[in-house]
């Protein structure tokens, strides 16, 4: 477990600088974190929220009531919604960040929706993040190749291995393909170009860094 946290803590880092090595923040540049936890269970969580050094300009939004994550970071604006349409105007913030949020909002057309909004309400750039199916370990269960059968069976898998939690939408994970098909789409509707970063573990790609930029 020790290991675990300690390599989920290097995955955060490492995002982190390249959101900011992508984005080059300034002072007055407003960021939306899009999926902030009102809960804490380990040194990774809210990430950007610990790290930012312009706290008082980042927005968080989540689908969960936040007053624990405000009374923890009283300098960030916390909103709450519904889970689909972002309750902003468009190009509202310079820079949009998500880490590891796109796999749990539901399925093809929830995931499609959010990565529109992501871009519909960034002015500049987008960072968002996603774990790789691909990976023969599952990162939120920590068990291996069940996230490779079909959902009913792995759900069944989950469910009875005591990780009920990981079932229905809690969990739709992306193959490299999966997000190119995405992206294309959006670029049908809005002007910007994009690259995808594998971050590895072991030799092999555990999540994706997504960054687009906006023309």
């Amino acid at each position: 477990m020790k290991l675990y946290l300690s390599l989920m803590v290097k995955s955060r880092q490492r995002k982190y600088k390249q959101f900011m090595s992508f984005c080059k923040p300034e002072k007055k540049d407003k960021v939306l974190d899009v999926g902030a936890d009102n809960e804490e269970y380990k040194e990774s969580d809210n990430f950007l929220e610990k790290k930012y050094p312009f706290k008082n300009n980042i927005t968080a939004l989540g689908v969960k009531k936040l007053n624990n994550f405000s009374k923890k970071y009283p300098e960030v604006k916390a909103i709450t919604y519904d889970g689909k349409f972002f309750p902003f105007k468009d190009n509202s913030f310079e820079f949009v960040w998500s880490n590891a949020v796109l796999e749990h909002v539901g399925g093809k057309l929830r995931q499609e929706l959010f990565i529109s909004e992501m871009i519909r309400v960034a002015k500049k750039k987008i960072v968002f993040t996603t774990p790789d199916i691909t990976f023969p370990i599952e990162l939120h269960t920590k068990l291996p190749f069940i996230h490779w059968l079909r959902k009913e069976r792995a759900d069944r898998i989950y469910a009875s291995t005591g990780k009920k939690w990981a079932t229905k939408d809690y969990m739709h994970l992306l193959n490299k393909k999966d997000l190119i098909i995405i992206l294309t789409k959006m670029q049908v509707k809005y002007s910007f170009d994009y690259k995808i970063v594998h971050n590895r573990l072991l030799g092999l790609t555990a999540t994706f860094t997504v960054l687009v930029n906006k023309k």
